[in-house]
């Protein structure tokens, strides 16, 4: 004879296949949570990299027509930042001016040293300083840039 089977075993059993389906979807739920995460930084990043189309169309902002440049130099125990601007006349001399802006940069900052050099720098005579960087700047430009203008000065 065959007993009944007890229907305590049975609720357990049907608990147990329970917390496993509980625990699939739990399992699930995070997965899921996780590919979302992947998936927006994917987005994110892939958006980060776009260059915008008005990027590379010409405009007549302020960057067409000029070049700026940043000098940053440690001059003994003293910090020079200076940042100023050269208006280009045409696109093809701002061109020119940016393909050698390193190496008149070079040339700035290698001179910054000399004496009459830093003592324009002391006592802040701004046509004298002016002056020089339109010499550095027109032994490399091909053609002469005329005036250039301070944006920034700090010598401490």
């Amino acid at each position: 004879m065959h007993a009944a089977p007890d229907p305590r075993l049975r609720t357990h059993e049907n608990r147990r296949g329970g917390e496993a389906l509980s625990h699939l979807k739990s399992i699930l739920l995070i997965l899921l949570v996780i590919g979302l995460g992947i998936t927006s930084v994917i987005f994110y990043s892939r958006r980060e990299l776009k260059i915008p189309e008005l990027s590379l169309k010409s405009s007549q902002s302020k960057s067409d027509s000029q070049v700026d440049c940043l000098l940053v130099a440690r001059l003994g125990d003293r910090h020079l930042r200076m940042g100023f601007y050269m208006p280009a006349e045409d696109r093809k001399q701002r061109d020119d001016l940016l393909k050698k802006l390193p190496a008149i940069k070079h040339d700035l900052l290698m001179s910054a040293g000399r004496a009459d050099f830093l003592s324009a720098l002391e006592i802040r005579d701004f046509d004298s300083i002016r002056e020089y960087l339109l010499e550095t700047v027109n032994l490399h430009a091909r053609e002469p840039v005329d005036s250039l203008f301070f944006q920034n000065f700090h010598f401490d």
